[in-house]
């Protein structure tokens, strides 16, 4: 609900007269006030800490949320242990709402390789649009080590030629 002061029956009073919040929402040429919906706010918000957490591994909450919510088992871009309450739970869910409306959040996120210490080469999208677990689903299959980084990939590659 938003507010609109509207001059009252009284000269110089003014009155509150309330307006409904899709309104509010709606795009100024079909007659709202194009504040923006909150709910897509939110969770632009919630993927941005995807990107963080990608961004910047490093960093101590970064550290936090892998030692709460990555296994070994865990295969996912963003790790999501359900044993855990809080926050996390939200910002993981709002890959899956974008999902449901047709936006990959793990598309959209595309790695930068840069050395390669920080990529993973079966995880992350760092390659071809999407990761090369989604690509290669029969490999990953028999593949012992799923963690590995692109630069381990890279240096084997070198070392085997």
């Amino acid at each position: 609900m938003g507010m609109k002061k509207k001059k009252g029956r009284k000269a110089g009073k003014y009155k509150i007269r309330w307006i409904a919040w899709g309104k509010m929402t709606r795009p100024k040429q079909h007659g709202g006030f194009h504040l923006g919906d909150l709910r897509s706010a939110s969770l632009a918000l919630m993927i941005k800490w995807w990107w963080k957490y990608k961004a910047k591994p490093e960093e101590l909450w970064v550290k936090v949320i892998k030692s709460m919510h990555q296994s070994n088992r865990c295969y996912k871009i963003i790790p999501i242990n359900n044993k855990f309450a809080g926050i996390w739970k939200d910002i993981v869910a709002a890959g899956k709402e974008l999902g449901d409306m047709g936006i990959s959040a793990s598309e959209e996120l595309v790695a930068e390789v840069g050395t390669g210490n920080t990529v993973n080469f079966w995880l992350d999208n760092w390659c071809c649009g999407r990761t090369f677990k989604e690509r290669f689903l029969a490999l990953i299959k028999i593949v012992t080590n799923r963690q590995v980084k692109v630069v381990d990939c890279v240096t084997k590659l070198e070392k085997e030629n």
